[in-house]
């Protein structure tokens, strides 16, 4: 799997390097120019540059939780006070040095680990890895410097805040939204959905330099990775950035945002915001939301500028009434998403796959029974609300969980006391002068730097004098059992919202044909 993942991966970048515009008619000259100035209104709010200077970047720069070279763990004070950074140039780290001079307790946190670590690593290479996309495929993703990540992450907080106010596309609803559309389209046929293949490897440098203003190129020419090692061997990437890159995502979103209103503007076709009750369009990553009758155009453009349409994910059919994004799939206005099991290695794997069998079951008002029970008799009987989490027990209606055997309910008036299956993360625990880690956890160099767990708590990266170890990727959470208590059991209004009218009576009739349910 991993061979075919890094084949793809190095075609996307040698269609980066061959990349050339070749227009064929004057209507796509036309398409281009209305596409450059759409990211030009976009990049250049009132006329002046949307970054005017590298502490505006500073400001709003983070860590991700990912892994980042060099770092000695992936949460947000190991990677930036507690290890030996890692950057493609100097240059990156005295613009990072020289801001944390200006601040006082930063300047402290980063001499502290200067002292310790000594000055940044520098590296010309991010490197790929593979992880898994489905049961039969991989993909590939970077791990970049941290400085890099620092300031690429600043450059998309940046870009996130301007697709926001500019076009009305907030990625932190965006998903949603693009469901609710693909619901649409698949009703009436007036809205289409879009799905590109290897979208974050298509972005070739010279696109770039045709489209971006100098100031912007210059930018992300400065924290991007010019090369990676993939398979020990490094690969020159004329791509401007990959899957793993801080700036990726809203970049794209921003280019492919700025694509659909190009063409809206040729095709006399009113758009308006992305965030508006009556929109008609979205983008989420490389996930496009347009109008039917103005998307060839957008398809024709988006090769135009390098990128390839995924036909076998892609419902631009007039008269076809399916459609999908962001995970949801529907037909004639129906949500007919699957369900789609991972594993089913442990006990909490084989709760998530009985309560989206049972909501499936009440949604087509099929019963599974032979299927959910078997999954049943493997796992403890442990009931829990309707808004608990997927893998935390069996989601029951109210009606169902009185005087059931092994259910582990009891009720203290208007609230609910119930037991669930809960996630364990471990953390880092700081002491008055040390960090102790939880056992089985080694501390691989980690220092106590006072200065930087001060910024680590006013960013949030600190709770209940804990840092909390995100699980690497593949690992898989340990669970303990707890005892919480509900308001009410459920279903929640949201819930409601989110579901076809009476899809609780259906489920509360589904269930109990589905589960072996035993009378104390």
């Amino acid at each position: 799997m991993n061979a075919k993942a890094a084949t793809k991966f190095l075609r996307s970048n040698e269609l980066c390097k061959n990349w050339a515009l070749n227009p064929q008619f004057t209507g796509e000259e036309e398409f281009i120019g209305n596409l450059r100035k759409e990211i030009d209104d976009f990049l250049h709010p009132s006329g002046e540059p949307l970054i005017k200077s590298i502490d505006e970047i500073f400001n709003v720069g983070r860590l991700g939780p990912g892994a980042s070279l060099g770092a000695n763990g992936v949460d947000f004070y190991s990677k930036l006070f507690s290890s030996k950074l890692t950057a493609t140039s100097f240059e990156v780290y005295y613009q990072y040095a020289e801001r944390c001079a200006q601040h006082p307790i930063w300047g402290d946190a980063e001499f502290n680990r200067l002292i310790a670590y000594g000055l940044p690593s520098i590296v010309s290479e991010s490197r790929v890895t593979f992880v898994p996309k489905d049961l039969t495929q991989t993909r590939s993703i970077c791990t970049e410097p941290s400085l890099n990540m620092f300031f690429q992450l600043g450059i998309g907080e940046i870009l996130t805040a301007r697709l926001k106010s500019h076009f009305g596309v907030d990625l932190s609803r965006q998903p949603q939204r693009n469901v609710k559309l693909a619901r649409k389209g698949s009703r009436d046929g007036s809205i289409v959905t879009i799905d590109l293949e290897s979208a974050s490897d298509s972005l070739s440098l010279g696109l770039c330099g045709y489209l971006f203003p100098g100031w912007f190129n210059d930018l992300l020419d400065m924290y991007r990775t010019p090369s990676t090692l993939m398979q020990g061997q490094r690969v020159e990437l004329n791509m401007v950035s990959t899957m793993g890159n801080g700036f990726t995502f809203p970049l794209q979103t921003m280019l492919f945002s700025c694509v659909v209103r190009a063409i809206a503007a040729c095709s006399g076709v009113r758009l308006g915001s992305a965030a508006s009750r009556n929109a008609r369009w979205g983008v989420f990553g490389d996930d496009i939301i347009c109008p039917t009758e103005m998307s060839d155009r957008v398809v024709r453009l988006l090769q135009l500028i390098g990128f390839r349409v995924n036909r076998e994910k892609s419902y631009t059919e007039r008269w076809g009434r399916f459609r999908e994004s962001c995970g949801g799939d529907f037909y004639k206005g129906h949500n007919v998403r699957g369900v789609y099991v991972k594993h089913l290695e442990t006990p909490q794997s084989r709760y998530v796959i009985i309560n989206l069998l049972n909501e499936w079951s009440a949604r087509w008002q099929i019963p599974l029974p032979r299927a959910v029970g078997y999954l049943q008799d493997s796992v403890r009987h442990l009931a829990v609300p309707i808004h608990a989490p997927v893998d935390s027990g069996i989601r029951l209606p109210q009606n169902l969980t009185l005087n059931r055997y092994g259910l582990w309910l009891s009720t203290r008036g208007d609230r609910f006391l119930y037991r669930r299956w809960a996630a364990w993360v471990p953390s880092i625990k700081i002491r008055d002068d040390r960090l102790d880690l939880p056992r089985g956890i080694r501390l691989r160099g980690r220092m106590y730097n006072p200065s930087g767990l001060y910024y680590a708590f006013l960013g949030g990266y600190i709770e209940d004098s804990k840092i909390p170890i995100a699980l690497k990727q593949g690992d898989r959470p340990r669970y303990r059992m707890i005892t919480r208590v509900a308001p009410f059991w459920g279903p929640s209004v949201q819930q409601v919202r989110s579901h076809a009218p009476g899809f609780w009576g259906w489920f509360e009739t589904i269930v109990p044909l589905n589960l072996r349910l035993t009378e104390s």
